[in-house]
């Protein structure tokens, strides 16, 4: 009696020594690529949810924060016409005007200088999407935890 070999591997459909699931080698590489596209399609989809919900809320604050400072420049205005006139009464006007036009300007410096530095463009990424990409790409490299 000779052995046959068994009849999963009389066609070249089937799989061959070494396939995973009965599965070639090509039908593997289709699905990974099909995977792979799909989790990019995805990623893609959740950064823009992400950035579309944090946009609306960063513009209405950037609204808020127009107008207020308008009506604080307005009233910051006439208090500096009030200082002016009133060191007028111990000092000549245009002295008076140029006293407090330097106070006023080293003090809107300092302020300038220390809103620069809070402003963080961290604050405007979206973090969940680059965290999924950085397990992504751990998993892609192998260097997954």
């Amino acid at each position: 009696m000779a052995t046959q070999p068994p009849p999963a591997f009389d066609t070249p459909e089937r799989a061959k020594p070494g396939d995973i699931d009965g599965r070639t080698t090509a039908a593997l590489l289709r699905d990974l690529i099909s995977e792979f596209s799909s989790l990019f399609r995805k990623e893609i989809s959740l950064a823009t949810a992400e950035v579309s919900s944090i946009l609306p809320r960063f513009v209405l604050a950037c609204g808020s924060v127009a107008a207020g400072g308008a009506v604080v420049f307005a009233g910051f205005l006439a208090l500096i016409a009030a200082a002016v006139l009133g060191l007028a009464e111990v000092v000549s006007a245009w002295l008076a005007a140029l006293i407090v036009g330097f106070v006023v300007l080293i003090v809107g410096a300092a302020l300038l200088l220390v809103g620069i530095k809070k402003i963080k463009p961290a604050d405007l990424t979206p973090m969940r999407s680059v965290e999924s990409l950085k397990k992504d790409k751990a998993v892609l490299t192998g260097d997954a935890r």
